[in-house]
């Protein structure tokens, strides 16, 4: 989900229990092999 040019936030969707999960909110200013670590 991307909130603005800067940031976008990664989240897994619990359907059973009708929620979102925040896993992370990523600067995208950031280096995106860090991002990639993360989400392994």
């Amino acid at each position: 989900m991307i909130i603005s040019k800067q940031t976008t936030l990664y989240c897994i969707i619990l359907e059973d229990k009708n929620q979102n999960d925040l896993l992370l909110s990523w600067n995208d200013k950031q280096n995106p092999s860090i991002l990639k670590k993360i989400l392994r």
